[in-house]
């Protein structure tokens, strides 16, 4: 009897270990995650063709890694643009992530865009693609069924075409990392509905990859009624960014975005520049042309921004508690550009919440946000609602503790 009890908890033990390495239903770890996708990553990058553009790459990532940085996420992303005329984004295990130019132009605003891709991180957060291959028995992705996804790129099955309660997961993911990012979940739901008319209309609009997965109005309906009961209600960022306009006016009509000229082609891409902006106090949030492009948090209160287009620009920087400090600067080609900055503390008023959550959201950390509580107090109180909202945003602990002592 005791012999059997404890081969019974090897057993447990063995599970325990098991399922914390690879995650619940999954023959396949983390590192064989990223393994794997890395190899079918190769493939796909020749077989396809790549956008060149520094500028419309940057702004993709930038974008997907604020989706990444507010999703629970543990292996790291990669976005690059692949030059087609087709919707569609192929997400692979492992974190690499490939977005049409077929979809930015078809997409009306910046928040459309996003949700496409955080339902595609949510995919692969959620690790779907191992966890189907392991219910369905796949120990070798290889030996499972493809899917053409151009004529010269199969995938496996499991990669492109996921079960009705994947989906649905990826859909309640999706929308909470783009709420935490800043955007309204409302344009992923409207986006995909606009989709589905196009597809409709002109079939093959879509990708292969991309028509596996449709939005029946089941899925609409049950998003749109998450959002409404999950997520609290906020102000949320204009939909439309001058950055995002002016990068889709650089695709011509067949969705492929200007790059450096071959023989006989006169189109070039214009030598990008850079802007290394030093702020004092440190920490402080960095936005071009309201694009938030990330937090100056270096030791010397740096944030380097890479592959600008040459041009007019308005940077403005935020933090909690000072005054918003705003310059004009116009950028030449291959130039580096310094930006030097003091903000001013904006007197005894304390913060506010969305002042928090803002800051929360874009990266500041709950320690440099606590230390700006003490320095400044706040103007709310900390009830369930407020709370919640913080939490959302990626507070801890240890600043709501600091929050309740700055009210008493």
């Amino acid at each position: 009897m005791k012999a059997a009890f404890a081969l019974a908890l090897l057993v447990l033990l063995f599970l325990v270990q098991a399922t914390a390495q690879t995650g619940l239903g999954n023959w396949y770890s983390l590192e064989k995650d990223i393994r794997v996708g890395k190899e079918y990553a190769q493939m796909v990058e020749q077989s396809v063709k790549l956008n060149q553009n520094p500028v419309l790459n940057e702004y993709v990532n930038r974008i997907g890694q604020n989706l990444v940085r507010n999703s629970d996420a543990k292996v790291p992303f990669t976005f690059r643009v692949i030059d087609s005329d087709e919707v569609g984004v192929i997400a692979l295990p492992g974190g690499f992530v490939y977005v049409n130019t077929g979809l930015i132009t078809a997409a009306d605003e910046e928040a459309e865009l996003a949700g496409v891709m955080s339902h595609e991180i949510a995919h692969v957060a959620a690790r779907h693609a191992t966890r189907q291959a392991t219910r369905g028995q796949i120990a070798n992705l290889a030996s499972g069924p493809l899917v053409l996804v151009n004529e010269h790129l199969a995938l496996p099955l499991t990669f492109v075409a996921f079960s009705r309660g994947f989906e649905t997961e990826a859909d309640y993911l999706g929308v909470q990392y783009m709420y935490k990012a800043g955007y309204n979940p409302q344009a992923f739901v409207s986006f995909f509905e606009k989709l589905q008319a196009k597809e409709k209309k002109k079939p093959g609009t879509l990708s292969k990859a991309f028509a596996t997965h449709p939005q029946t109005p089941d899925r609409i309906e049950k998003t749109q009624k998450e959002i409404a009961e999950i997520l609290p209600p906020r102000q949320f960022a204009p939909a439309a960014t001058a950055e995002f306009e002016r990068l889709k006016q650089e695709l011509d009509h067949s969705g492929v975005t200007a790059r450096p000229a071959t023989v006989g082609e006169s189109k070039t891409v214009p030598q990008v520049g850079q802007l290394i902006v030093e702020a004092q106090p440190g920490g402080v949030q960095v936005y071009l042309d309201d694009a938030f492009k990330g937090i100056s948090s270096d030791p010397e209160g740096r944030l380097r921004i890479e592959g600008l287009a040459p041009g007019n620009y308005q940077v403005r920087l935020t933090l909690p508690g000072y005054k918003q400090w705003k310059q004009q600067i116009t950028l030449a080609g291959g130039e580096t550009l310094p930006v030097t900055a003091k903000l001013e503390p904006a007197g005894p008023k304390p913060l506010a919440l969305e002042e928090l959550e803002e800051g929360l959201k874009n990266g500041i950390s709950s320690k440099r946000m606590g230390e700006l509580v003490k320095q400044f107090g706040v103007d709310f109180p900390l009830t369930d609602e407020t709370e919640k909202r913080l939490r959302a945003a990626n507070a801890d602990d240890t600043l709501l503790l600091t929050i309740t002592k700055s009210k008493k």
